[in-house]
């Protein structure tokens, strides 16, 4: 397992994001000024999702903290926790992971209650809630013809989760599953 502290930046669409402090040699004072912590903590860990079967013969999943030796049709799960670290609540924070190269969409979790849980197939230029379609032209009897088709779930590219109301202290987790190819 991978304990991770993000930057919010990187994770993209986050609805507050910080303000980075500027490359550029400037004065001790400015910079201070030029650099805020994040209102959001965000963790990321990453876990092997394993088969084990117990002494009764049932077979239950475990997460191996050791994700680092995948083979292909593994099942990674990543976990991103996120942390309310200001003194006052937050609104519309929108965490989103990309599915990483190399691996497909398995499963999420963390949309309960408020929360929602869009997906996207483009690479995070926009989102929806599943299911989700697109339009294609095909070409039939020499006619040009536009149709709308579902994504499947094995062509999202990323997730993002928005959490309508983030207390302070209060923390959210959210969940990805991808399978590696």
């Amino acid at each position: 397992m991978k304990n991770i502290l993000l930057i919010p930046a990187l994770l993209l669409g986050l609805g507050v994001a910080p303000v980075l402090a500027q490359t550029q040699t400037a004065a001790p004072a400015a910079t201070a000024q030029q650099t805020q912590q994040s209102p959001v903590q965000l963790l990321l860990n990453d876990y092997l999702v394993t088969s084990v079967r117990g002494a009764d013969g049932k077979v239950t999943e475990r997460l191996n903290p050791d994700a680092s030796r995948v083979r292909p049709s593994d099942v990674i799960q990543y976990e991103v926790t996120a942390k309310n670290v200001s003194r006052a609540p937050l609104n519309n924070v929108a965490p989103s992971l990309p599915v990483p190269a190399g691996t497909v969409f398995v499963a999420s979790s963390g949309g309960l209650g408020n929360v929602r849980t869009e997906y996207s197939f483009d690479g995070g230029k926009t989102f929806g809630r599943a299911p989700l379609f697109r339009t294609v032209t095909v070409t039939e009897n020499g006619k040009s013809v536009t149709r709308r088709v579902q994504v499947q779930p094995s062509e999202y590219t990323n997730v993002r989760w928005n959490v309508p109301t983030l207390t302070p202290n209060q923390t959210y987790k959210m969940t990805l599953r991808v399978r590696v190819r």
